[in-house]
């Protein structure tokens, strides 16, 4: 009821059978009037902290707000309403773990308010307290049925470790018109679980082009390499270059995805833009099994790992004397040593081989490993065998 409308018929709720105010009476009925004036009811003094309060939030003063709230706990406990006010002025303060004892308080209250329970949830989300917040952002979308709702649930269990389980509640939820943080949120959990379809791949290449985010463009680029797409994978990351001052990182993961689609020159001069040697790009030439590129990168690098990486590309083409010779010259390692054993041993030199072998079976680590192999090749010259086997 309007304060206007409240003082008009006040007097006539307070004592009813009083149509009109006996001269005897009128003292009476001023004090009243003055008394209303002062403290109106309940319902009116309510809405009125709670919208001074209300104001406050939205003018990002949650201490005053805080400070209005709890100076009426004692008549405003009773609504949930108040609580919820109080639990978002205290989350604003930073005060999470009061934020989240008020929104409780006010659910006490309110048990099956939707709002309340997505409120918790959010909390618990900013406290990583991930199956406190599925917990209450299951409550909130059994309430209200909403895709919010699930977004918040899937964001918790993702976040929890359960990438399954977060991407099978979105996909529930999956639509043209899906929200973009919706469709993110299953990009990377399809990413965490290790299957990206092409139907997901065309929604997120059409929201990368309407958000023009780098963000967007990168997330579509992991999703392309994924998907075994390399060069689509680097086509995203450029744009995303464009978009946004690429990072050291950044252009680490673009040599990588260059290493990939069989362009060793540019994966190197992608690492040389991060402000690395070219030869950090060699673990990406090796996972993409381009063998040749990192050998010819090493060769030109000098050093013992052009050496020892042209012995097992020679050994794998079945040339151990080739793999001998790019030993030449190196320090005897335990490792050029254990491949110098075995090009001996495929050249059916093995009195050599268990001479190597016999000197990597003092060095720690190596004995159980040369063991069999020494063993193998001394009953094969007692046997007077002539091939390797």
């Amino acid at each position: 009821m309007d304060r206007e409308v409240w003082e008009r018929v006040g007097v006539m709720a307070l004592f009813p059978g009083i149509s009109t105010p006996s001269g005897g009476f009128i003292c009476l009925l001023l004090i009243c009037l003055s008394t209303m004036a002062l403290a109106p009811p309940p319902a009116f003094a309510s809405r009125g902290v709670l919208q001074q309060a209300l104001l406050f939030l939205e003018g990002e003063k949650p201490e005053k707000a805080f400070d209005v709230l709890a100076s009426q706990e004692a008549s405003l406990g009773g609504l949930s309403h108040y609580w919820s006010l109080r639990a978002t002025a205290r989350f604003r303060m930073g005060e999470l773990d009061g934020a989240a004892e008020d929104f409780q308080r006010g659910l006490s209250l309110e048990p099956e308010s939707a709002d309340l329970w997505r409120n918790l949830g959010w909390t618990f989300h900013a406290m990583d307290r991930w199956k406190d917040g599925a917990d209450a952002f299951q409550r909130a979308l059994k309430v209200s049925q909403e895709g919010k709702d699930a977004y918040g649930l899937a964001l918790c269990l993702f976040k929890a470790g359960d990438a399954v389980a977060a991407k099978e509640k979105m996909a529930e939820w999956l639509k043209a018109d899906t929200p973009p943080d919706w469709l993110r949120l299953f990009v990377h959990a399809s990413l965490t679980e290790g299957g990206i379809k092409p139907e997901l791949l065309r929604q997120m290449e059409g929201l990368a082009l309407e958000s023009g985010s780098a963000e967007d463009w990168q997330l579509l680029a992991s999703g392309l390499h994924m998907a075994g797409y390399t060069g689509r994978a680097a086509l995203a990351f450029e744009t995303a270059f464009f978009l946004k001052k690429p990072g050291p990182e950044d252009w680490q993961m673009l040599a990588g995805l260059y290493a990939s689609a069989g362009l060793p020159h540019l994966a190197a001069g992608a690492m040389e833009r991060a402000g690395l040697d070219a030869m950090d790009i060699l673990p990406h030439l090796l996972a993409a099994g381009r063998y040749r590129d990192a050998l010819l990168l090493l060769q030109k690098n000098g050093g013992p790992e052009a050496g020892m990486l042209a012995a097992r590309l020679y050994r794998q083409a079945g040339d151990p004397s080739a793999a001998l010779a790019s030993l030449s010259g190196l320090k005897e390692t335990p490792e050029v040593l254990y491949i110098k054993g075995l090009c001996f041993r495929e050249l059916r030199r093995y009195s050599e081989a268990r001479r190597v072998f016999a000197l990597l079976a003092e060095e720690p680590g190596w004995d159980l490993r040369v063991k069999g192999l020494l063993s193998r090749i001394q009953a094969m010259e007692e046997a007077g065998v002539g091939e390797s086997y």
